[in-house]
């Protein structure tokens, strides 16, 4: 898990394997980042007994999602797989 994404996507665009990246953008709003990351990995493992191997070589992004005229922030996970 970082915040330094530039680095990061160009290791997972380089093709070299790796377990997972988990990439976060700064915010001030981190347990709304975590609440919407945990629900996304809790929703791969309820999919499959071998859930870590699912998330091998991928990239894993907690983006905000712009809400029009809402005080409400809204995270989204956005993947990117090789």
């Amino acid at each position: 898990m970082t915040l330094n994404r530039d680095d990061f996507i160009a290791l997972h665009s380089s093709g070299i394997s790796h377990n997972n990246i988990i990439i976060y953008k700064t915010d001030k709003d981190y347990v709304g980042q975590t609440q919407t990351l945990h629900a996304y990995l809790q929703d791969i493992k309820s999919q499959s007994l071998a859930w870590a191997m699912t998330l091998q070589n991928r990239l894993i992004r907690v983006k905000k999602q712009n809400q029009p005229k809402s005080s409400k922030q809204v995270f989204i996970i956005q993947e990117y797989l090789r």
